[in-house]
């Protein structure tokens, strides 16, 4: 459910937030149109309060567009197109700014990395349990295991590290892989990212 939808009187409503605050402190990604009929200025400070009340690490924004076969069509597409323009660039402009705050929180801790491959420059890279990307080294070839990972510095949107001295002994000792059956299964989620709309 979009911050939008949950507030807007014009949209048919499917929940509420009244309990967002209960939500704090969890990795969570939303969807969010902007510019919806009607939306006023204060309809959208209300998504963006919303959105940092809540704390979403990952967001997909979209601006508001005539659609076929929509109860929408009946109402007025009155909010000018520079404005929406406008509003999904402050709304990109929190979402950046969050997303990069909750990726340096993570600097210093420990994490169960699923290594997913290996890049080019032989770096290996993988997901943690809340699907950040974390790319760190190893000696051996880990793909498809279970690592721990120590966070060292934290980029626009992803993670880099090292192997715990535990891992790296587990790693020298050529950790068993995950049979690719039971991998389907593990895997991580996909990259929660922010697609940017035209």
């Amino acid at each position: 459910m979009s911050p939008t939808r949950a507030h807007h009187p014009r949209v048919r409503r499917t929940g509420n937030h009244a309990g967002a605050g209960e939500l704090l402190h969890q990795c969570m990604s939303t969807d969010v149109i902007v510019g919806f009929c009607g939306e006023t200025e204060q309809d959208f400070r209300e998504t963006l309060a919303l959105i940092e009340r809540v704390g979403f690490v990952g967001l997909f924004g979209f601006k508001y567009s005539p659609r076929p076969a929509t109860a929408a069509l009946r109402l007025s597409d009155d909010v000018p197109e520079p404005e929406k323009a406008a509003r999904l660039h402050r709304l990109f402009e929190l979402s950046d700014r969050q997303r990069s705050q909750h990726l340096q929180q993570l600097v210093g801790s420990r994490q169960r990395v699923l290594v997913e491959g290996r890049k080019p420059d032989g770096a290996y890279f993988g997901r943690t349990e809340r699907n950040e990307i974390v790319h760190f080294g190893s000696r051996v070839d880990v793909v498809g295991t279970m690592v721990e990972v120590v966070i060292e510095r934290a980029f626009k949107n992803s993670l880099a590290g090292e192997l715990t001295d535990a891992a790296s002994r587990m790693a020298a000792s050529s950790l068993p892989r995950l049979d690719p059956s039971r991998r389907a299964r593990v895997e991580a989620p996909r990259q929660l990212t922010v697609l940017r709309w035209p």
